[in-house]
């Protein structure tokens, strides 16, 4: 009985992860390839994703990595962890860890990994905690905290790091 229960919460799980993961990824593809005007870009800095990520680079960029891609990819991350090497791999064409190579310095992947591991989780979580929190005001400052922590953590990280190196990394 214990196992046919945890066997159909699995199978359910599984079910809306992989349909949210396959959507947001729709999405992501659809920004990437079209411009403000719906007209198919051949370059991806030029997309609607492109413009949207370097918006908000500017922010991300004492943490290391202020390219588009790596901005997208982090907010993606919010919908799932698991998009963000998803948003990595269609935001980086061809020989994805030679272009992920190409734009992170190791210090900067580092950084960008503390930020995704110590920033806010899925939106299920999300939805979690508001439920669990019963107060929509704690619930974001919660999430609030989380992505105000993993900024100043990964801050720190790169900034410090990047001295101890003689790396004057801003």
């Amino acid at each position: 009985s214990v196992l046919l229960h945890m066997w159909e919460k699995a199978k359910d799980f599984i079910r809306k992860a992989f349909t949210i993961i396959f959507l947001a990824s729709m999405v992501i593809w659809f920004l990437q390839s079209f411009d403000g005007h719906l007209n198919m870009v051949a370059d991806s800095g030029e997309s609607i994703l492109g413009a949207i990520g370097g918006f908000i680079a500017p922010a991300l960029k004492p943490l290391g990595f202020g390219t588009w891609q790596a901005t997208v990819a982090v907010v993606t991350g919010l919908i799932a962890k698991e998009e963000v090497v998803s948003t990595l791999s269609v935001t980086f064409p061809g020989n994805t860890s030679m272009e992920i190579a190409a734009h992170f310095t190791p210090i900067a992947a580092y950084s960008f990994m503390i930020f995704n591991l110590l920033c806010a989780p899925c939106f299920a979580a999300m939805g979690a905690i508001k439920r669990e929190m019963n107060n929509p005001k704690w619930a974001l400052g919660a999430i609030g905290y989380m992505c105000g922590f993993a900024y100043v953590i990964s801050l720190i990280v790169y900034q410090l790091v990047g001295l101890a190196l003689g790396m004057v990394p801003f």
